[in-house]
């Protein structure tokens, strides 16, 4: 399949990755456009208002002691019940599902996030979109070479450098058991989205293989936070929406999954089924805007 990520940086020529003979796998110089965006406010306040809304929504009024009434017509708790025991206007908290300009203060997002039951990682990513929280400053090459180093010294374990968008930027020979051989694949198509959502070997090899994309789905949206509108996030979520019909419904549910463990059972042509746990450490902020993929056994 050709990839409509066509706004993917290539490498040059001079630039191709070449293999290691002491660990394997690759490693990609730092794509261009990952430097931090200039979020335009239009677009934060947007997927805020979506964020709230979607999760609105989908709260049970009876989980919080409301009556749902055979005259509620709203799916989910109303904008004044939020408002109220958020202890906020009830006009100030339409104006934030209406993406109008206004600064929620710290106070109010907590309220917010009580009531919708907020998870941790759905604490921070309100308050990212919210407030304009600073982000991790963007990887550099040193630290592309020293995650790629980090690979290496994992092997036999499955692990991958990626980008804050999931963009592949090294891997070791047991991550090319695990995937396949990233070195193979276009560079506009070296993605763990894109794999997950274009790729027959993923749904071969990764025995739950909606809930696992789901959660990237999930993890992507913590991800956008504060780079919405970024040349790569939209190219990226464009051609995914265009090709997968399952991308494009989670998507558009705004589920958020901040970075963590996860258990993936793995199917292997050689050796069967293997249940792992995915270690997805976030960005630090010593290792700039760069992630480590790592499974281990059990």
């Amino acid at each position: 399949m050709t990839s409509p990520v066509s706004s993917h940086v290539r490498l040059p020529a001079e630039e191709a990755p070449a293999p290691d003979d002491a660990g394997g796998g690759r490693r990609l110089p730092i794509p261009s456009q990952y430097h931090p965006p200039v979020e335009s406010d239009e677009i934060r306040r947007r997927e805020l208002a979506d964020f709230l809304r979607k999760r609105r929504e989908s709260t049970d009024p009876a989980e919080l002691g409301l009556h749902r009434g055979a005259r509620r017509r709203t799916p989910g708790l109303r904008r004044e019940e939020i408002a109220v025991l958020a202890g906020m206007s009830p006009t100030w908290y339409t104006y934030l599902e209406q993406a109008r300009s206004v600064s929620p203060s710290a106070k109010n997002l907590d309220g917010i996030a009580d009531v919708l039951r907020l998870s941790d990682g759905e604490r921070v990513y309100l308050s990212r979109l919210a407030q304009r929280d600073p982000m991790h400053r963007p990887a550099t090459e040193q630290d592309s070479a020293r995650l790629w180093e980090l690979t290496k010294a994992l092997n036999p374990l499955p692990a991958l450098a990626t980008s804050r968008f999931g963009d592949v930027l090294g891997w070791n020979d047991a991550a090319v058991d695990q995937y396949g051989d990233f070195g193979r694949m276009p560079d506009a198509e070296r993605n763990l989205l894109w794999w997950m959502f274009t790729a027959d070997a993923a749904r071969d090899r990764i025995v739950d293989w909606e809930a696992e994309a789901r959660a990237q789905v999930a993890r992507l949206r913590w991800a956008a936070a504060g780079w919405y509108g970024h040349p790569r996030l939209d190219a990226l979520v464009g051609a995914l929406t265009a090709v997968s019909d399952s991308f494009r419904a989670w998507w558009d549910k705004h589920a958020v999954y901040a970075p963590g463990d996860r258990i993936v059972t793995i199917r292997h042509a050689r050796s069967g089924e293997q249940t792992t746990t995915r270690v997805l450490d976030e960005w630090q902020d010593d290792l700039g805007d760069a992630r480590l993929v790592l499974h281990v056994p059990g």
